[in-house]
């Protein structure tokens, strides 16, 4: 039995991400205001070359700094996903995963082709809830941030 953990946004319960702005350090100055929803677009398309027109989004990679009205300093869009804990009322998933009474934990990458070369190869790797790390794993080189989270397990495979 897998428990994966989604963020649970919503009245009463921790901040509208939709209502978050941010600004990106692009082509040397900042931008924005961006809502999430904005950024994520920006991720997904590809990235601007010299023929593209006026007006295309800007090519976002993990070090493409992101700053908001609630944080002290500009940090790196691989980051973002400790960003989005923040919103989700400062979440802590391995204390979610004690409170489950999963003993396992196992790192699942997006499976949506664009995670990088490390989170395919840890896909469905599994080990103890104590050597859960903290992401982005050392080695992840996804773009603009990690591709993958942990999942709960009650039993190793």
């Amino acid at each position: 039995m897998k428990i994966s953990f989604s963020y649970a946004w919503g009245p009463g319960k921790v901040r509208d991400p939709s209502k978050e702005r941010y600004w990106l350090w692009l082509h040397e100055k900042q931008s924005g205001p961006f809502s999430l929803r904005q950024i994520m677009r920006m991720a997904e398309s590809e990235p601007p070359n010299e023929d593209c027109p006026e007006g295309e989004p800007p090519e976002i990679d993990r070090e493409t700094l992101f700053w908001s009205e609630t944080l002290e300093d500009w940090q790196p869009m691989k980051c973002m996903c400790e960003e989005w804990d923040r919103l989700d009322n400062n979440r802590d998933r391995l204390q979610d995963m004690i409170s489950t009474g999963a003993q396992w934990a196992e790192y699942m990458s997006a499976s949506n082709g664009r995670e990088c070369a490390f989170c395919v190869a840890m896909d469905g790797k599994i080990v103890p809830r104590s050597e859960m790390l903290r992401l982005p794993l050392d080695g992840c080189t996804c773009t603009p941030w990690p591709m993958a989270h942990w999942c709960a397990c009650h039993h190793p495979k």
